[in-house]
Parts: structure tokens; sequence; C-alpha cells
């Protein structure tokens, strides 16, 4: 199992979130979990909705698919910033949506 870890480019990080579905070593897993997370805090921070709204539409498809659970944890790690962006910017359609989202998923996995 390789999996390119620089997730800067869109494309790779795409990719890199099919691949998490179907990770299975656990340290290794752990690693891009805990990466995936960070990257979507980054993004998230810059008010940067795409990498994770594509990651909730990739989900969406998926979530009755096997190693979806990977994304658990991800989920978890992002949504307090989620919930501090949205005590900043209570009108935002668009964060509340995503804040709504990562719950609802949360419920699901």
């Amino acid at each position: 199992t390789h999996i390119d870890i620089s997730l800067t480019d869109q494309g790779t990080f795409y990719s890199t979130v099919v691949g998490l579905r179907k990770l299975q070593n656990k340290s290794f897993l752990n690693f891009v979990q805990g990466r995936v997370a960070d990257i979507l805090v980054i993004e998230l921070k810059q008010n940067q909705l795409s990498k994770p709204r594509a990651m909730m539409t990739y989900l969406d498809k998926h979530y009755k698919d096997g190693g979806v659970e990977n994304f658990k944890p991800v989920l978890k790690h992002i949504l307090p910033t989620l919930n501090f962006m949205l005590s900043e910017q209570p009108t935002n359609e668009r964060l509340i949506d995503l804040t709504e989202h990562v719950k609802e998923m949360l419920k699901k996995l």
C-alpha cells in the first residue's frame, strides 16, 4: 500500500480520500487519518470549504460501503473547528450546511 502524502494538490487529496477508505494497516491508517484531518483544518481556517465538501460528497456516495468508518476520526477532528468557525460566522450558510452534514455523517457511521 502506497499513498502520496504530499496532499496539497487537489487531485492527490481526492485520491487520498478514496485510498483512506481502503486502508487496513492500523499504524498507516492512523497516520493518513491524522494527515487528512490536519489538512482539512488548515483549509477550514483559511475559509476554504472545497476539500471538506468534496470529502463529504464522497462519503454520501459511499457511506454504506466498507471502510468508510476510517473517516470517523477525521470527522471528529474537524468538527470542533467547524463549530468554532460557526460561532464566528453564524450566518454563513455554506458553513452551516457543512457542519450539519458532518454531524449527520458521524451519526451514520
